[in-house]
């Protein structure tokens, strides 16, 4: 549980030495009209783990959130790059707002579930790669094949370096001749690479500005959506 991080997020810009616990997060929500705290899952509210399975719900974190959420001028949202179904057992929150597969799939603070493009126009290309990238990881020692449904990755993080390097850009080339360009991409990143849909963009939850309902019920303008 990462309670420091969340109370860190919520100053945008922290005074020098000034160390902002709990206790001054909830003083300083007391003052504030409305705060949105959007926070990622792995790195911030959880430790890296080997293996996403690694990762389970802690209680803690949970009864957190569910006291934060409380709050009339506060808005929670996590951001992840995991599938929704895995976003919503690790944080079982009412009120909150979720969104997985870097924003593909959403569950807003009322429970509506919403998917931002269709999913049967995204699983073939995943479908046909996948058997060759297990082919390429396949007795392979560090490597982890993740399929996520939306997307589907490559972990060699716990690889030796040259490994990584040499596996990685061989499922590059493989992908390159499985997805369709105008709809699916490629995101790398260290010891990493993954096939998603071009719209898959944690930014945008951090950075486009939300538009609220009565009901606070928040959602990007600019995002188009289908259910």
């Amino acid at each position: 549980m990462r309670a420091d991080a969340i109370a860190a997020a919520a100053r945008p810009v922290p005074e020098p030495g000034d160390l902002c616990d709990l206790e001054q997060l909830t003083e300083r929500l007391a003052r504030e009209p409305l705060t949105w705290l959007i926070l990622d899952y792995d790195g911030t509210l959880a430790d890296f783990a080997p293996t996403p399975e690694h990762v389970l719900p802690d209680p803690a974190l949970i009864r957190l959130l569910s006291s934060l959420v409380q709050y009339p001028n506060l808005a929670l949202a996590a951001v992840s790059g995991r599938a929704l179904g895995q976003v919503r057992q690790l944080i079982p929150v009412a009120g909150v707002l979720l969104a997985g597969s870097y924003g593909i799939e959403l569950q807003t603070p009322g429970g509506e579930l919403v998917e931002r493009m269709a999913y049967s126009a995204v699983r073939p290309a995943p479908d046909a790669l996948k058997p060759q990238w297990a082919g390429l990881v396949s007795g392979r020692a560090g490597f982890f094949l993740e399929d996520k449904g939306w997307t589907l990755a490559i972990h060699g993080r716990l690889a030796d370096e040259r490994a990584a390097a040499e596996v990685l850009a061989r499922a590059r080339v493989l992908a390159q001749d499985v997805l369709p360009d105008e709809t699916l991409g490629l995101l790398a990143g260290d010891r990493f690479l993954e096939a998603c849909p071009r719209i898959a963009n944690k930014g945008p939850p951090w950075s486009i500005c939300w538009t609220t309902t009565p009901g606070r019920e928040p959602f990007p303008s600019t995002w188009e959506t289908t259910s």
